[in-house]
């Protein structure tokens, strides 16, 4: 009876702690736009992508999701697995709203046809009305090639309560120690 009362705090723990927060980076709200990211490397300096979106104040609060879909040779171990670096930025007319640098890493040693990312940026609030411009900029060489990339704009997200997601963590951790105990 006891190792069942660990079981179900173990299942509501997950849903309030780590599936509440998939839920909140990537899934609330409702989709607005979604665009094709094409990779160019200019002149000069790192390759870079770019989309441009238009917004409007009844819109907020936004979230702008990365897909990367990417293909790796084989690592030689897992401490080195190939990784990719990147560097956002949203600017409207000229001027730099948001800015997030993030990495994305292989999660497996063998080559295979491809992995799949997800990267939320952080929820913009206040929306200004206006043409808004992402611009992925590559940092350093590339340890995978992108073989697809695609932005997801999100109007009315939900904001993370952190209360509700330390409760279901403490859930998690409860459910497991009861269920070792």
């Amino acid at each position: 009876m006891v190792k069942s009362a660990g079981i179900v705090l173990l299942i509501i723990g997950v849903i309030l702690g780590p599936g509440y927060y998939i839920y909140t980076r990537f899934y609330s709200g409702r989709e607005i736009t979604e665009l094709p990211l094409q990779f160019q490397r200019g002149t000069e300096g790192p390759p870079r992508a770019v989309a441009s979106f238009d917004l409007l104040p009844i819109m907020g609060p936004v979230t702008v999701i990365v897909n990367l879909t990417a293909a790796h040779g084989p690592a030689l171990s897992p401490p080195n697995l190939p990784s990719n670096r990147y560097w956002a930025r949203i600017v409207l007319k000229g001027r730099t709203v948001l800015t997030h640098s993030f990495s994305v890493r292989a999660v497996q040693v063998e080559a295979t046809p491809a992995e799949v990312f997800k990267q939320a940026l952080p929820v913009m609030k206040n929306i200004v009305p206006g043409e808004y411009k992402l611009e992925l900029i590559q940092e350093g060489e590339a340890e995978m090639e992108i073989t697809q990339a695609t932005v997801h704009v999100r109007a009315g997200v939900h904001f993370l309560n952190t209360t509700l997601l330390a409760a279901g963590i403490g859930l998690l951790a409860a459910g497991v120690i009861i269920i070792l105990i």
